[in-house]
């Protein structure tokens, strides 16, 4: 659980270390009262999901690729803001699991390079689902 406030430009990025479990968090990026992007393990359909909302609408949902996470073990999560490289809309977030880069994960800009004010670990609702 936690809070970062604060810019995260091209180049900086956020780690989380846990343990999986069937009801987690979420990571999110926020762009003033936007969500630039958030990532959601869904151990109820062994995806990862990676959003936006805007204007408090949720974008288009990704699910692509496999679960890379097992309930009860542990894991290390990095997120990096980039810029052009990962080239959908100029740039977006690069997606790190146990070390090893999972481009199926990353996720491109909707946000217009939108500035990042700050990242949030969001705690389950109890009885949410996974």
């Amino acid at each position: 659980r936690g809070s970062y406030v604060g810019a995260i430009v091209d180049g900086d990025a956020v780690k989380v270390v846990g343990v999986a479990a069937e009801h987690h968090p979420r990571l999110e990026f926020l762009s003033g009262s936007n969500v630039a992007f958030l990532l959601d393990a869904q151990f109820s359909d062994r995806s990862i999901l990676r959003n936006s909302i805007v204007n408090g609408k949720p974008g288009s949902e990704e699910r692509g690729g496999k679960m890379p996470l097992v309930a009860g073990t542990p894991y290390t999560l990095v997120v990096k803001r980039v810029s052009g490289e990962y080239d959908r809309a100029g740039g977006g977030f690069e997606v790190y699991i146990d070390g090893c880069r999972r481009r199926e994960f990353d996720f491109g800009d909707r946000l217009d390079r939108a500035a990042i004010t700050g990242a949030r670990l969001v705690p389950p609702t109890p009885g949410s689902p996974g």
